[in-house]
């Protein structure tokens, strides 16, 4: 089982010791600073490729942003935003009216979010090797992602759950200030093989379980999208032309590069992977200010949902 590297940064005072070794620093240094630590934490940490040592320093790999850096950073993230949007423009419109017109008004945040910058985007970094491979490997056995850390954090922010069988996906926006998750509602696997094989849900628990947050009717069909892989298909042209066009800005647009250097941050990909979370938010701010898109109320009024808004993050897609 995969050990997420949160729960070893946050074991102990494993924290503590990356903030220190941020610039650098000797373990006699490190003992002056008051921090108490033992050779087989260092040793852990060196393992999980959380430092590495260069001479006598070690040093902690772990991007870590401050608050003067951060303001910084979100600057320049905005700008980039704020010159996507445009853009995307004319294609966003005929995305936004093919899901109102198939009554998915209230999914056009999440769709967008979740099954375009979230997924789309991520592919084409991907498949251009342009951000880090993160396969686990012999020399990277437990986590090879990428992972910072950047305060203050955002006002707002979020991020998509998934779980696919084979080629079907289930995913779910969510965030923070959402009190709902995909896990508490549902067998994912059993629920992705019964509409695989039957085009709908008909196992009973699971309709009964889904009907309550709206997202099935009582036969168990589908009340939320189902986006599929049709190369003829015009709204899955569209999906692509949009994501094509966020990631061509990106990658002959931006210069990763200073950025990487200027914050000290691991390598290019990194950078790409930080930042570009960071302008994902910031479209969606940008084009929520414009009035283009609007929050879920499971995101805007958390306190208010009612178990049926649930159904506003959710989707099923094939790969």
């Amino acid at each position: 089982m995969t050990t997420h590297p949160f729960q070893i940064i946050n074991e102990g005072n494993n924290w503590d010791i990356l903030v220190a070794l941020k610039d650098g620093k000797t373990l006699d240094e490190l003992k002056k600073t008051g921090i108490n630590f033992t050779q087989k934490q260092i040793e852990v940490l060196q393992a999980l490729n959380f430092i590495d040592k260069h001479g006598e320093k070690y040093k902690t790999l772990i991007t870590i942003i401050n608050a003067k850096e951060a303001n910084e950073i979100r600057a320049t993230t905005k700008e980039i935003a704020r010159k996507i949007v445009p853009i995307i423009q004319s294609d966003f419109s005929f995305f936004l009216k093919s899901l109102k017109v198939q009554g998915y008004e209230n999914n056009i945040y999440s769709v967008f979010f979740s099954y375009i910058m979230d997924n789309f985007v991520w592919d084409r970094f991907d498949a251009k090797k342009t951000i880090p491979n993160q396969d686990l490997s012999v020399e990277k056995p437990i986590w090879n992602g990428v992972i910072w850390f950047i305060y203050p954090k955002r006002k707002f922010s979020c991020g998509t759950n998934s779980s696919s069988e084979e080629n079907i996906t289930v995913a779910v926006n969510w965030s923070d200030t959402s009190k709902l998750s995909l896990t508490q509602i549902v067998d994912n696997e059993a629920m992705l093989k019964d509409f695989k094989k039957n085009k709908k849900i008909t196992d009973t628990v699971n309709i009964r379980k889904l009907k309550k947050y709206d997202i099935c009717d009582i036969n168990g069909n589908l009340k939320v999208p189902f986006l599929k892989k049709d190369s003829t298909n015009n709204f899955y042209i569209c999906c692509n032309k949009i994501a094509d066009k966020i990631f061509n800005y990106l990658v002959t647009e931006v210069d990763f590069s200073s950025i990487e250097k200027k914050y000290n941050i691991q390598s290019k990909g990194d950078a790409i992977v930080i930042l570009y979370h960071d302008i994902m938010w910031d479209i969606l701010d940008i084009m929520e200010e414009n009035g283009q898109i609007k929050k879920p109320i499971a995101f805007s009024h958390p306190d208010m949902a009612k178990p049926s808004d649930f159904k506003d993050l959710f989707l099923i897609y094939e790969e």
